[in-house]
């Protein structure tokens, strides 16, 4: 993980349906109009008191931001906890195929996925 400080951080929603974590040194005004133009939606960035890292900046995030999407809530633990893209993504798709054939996946579920993939993160992190 990189060590540059950014002064904003939020996400944005890929026309995919997947959300990303999103950290820049630009104004919130000029980031959010950027990636409008690029056809992402629901884009949310905040000013961050300080510089900070992207870890820092997903921390504060959470902990500040109100009704976080699911979505977006763990593509900033993704940047948190290094889990590996291909669990996040996993993880979303079969969200998006539960949804798509009306099999409703329960917020316990989700959240269970989440910190599944966050504990093999660390395991593997720490290992």
């Amino acid at each position: 993980m990189t060590t540059k400080m950014f002064t904003i951080g939020g996400y944005s929603k890929l026309s995919n349906g997947q959300y990303k974590a999103r950290f820049a040194n630009t104004s919130v005004k000029a980031r959010t109009a950027l990636l409008e133009r690029g056809g992402q939606t629901d884009v949310t960035f905040v000013e961050l008191p300080q510089p900070m890292t992207k870890v820092e900046g997903a921390q504060y995030l959470l902990n500040t931001l109100a009704n976080l999407p699911a979505g977006a809530g763990v593509a900033l633990k993704h940047v948190l906890n290094g889990a590996d893209e291909a669990e996040v993504e996993a993880v979303v798709k079969e969200v998006v195929a539960a949804k798509k054939t009306k099999k409703a996946i329960t917020e316990d579920e989700f959240v269970s996925k989440v910190i599944d993939m966050a504990d093999k993160a660390r395991a593997k992190a720490t290992a």
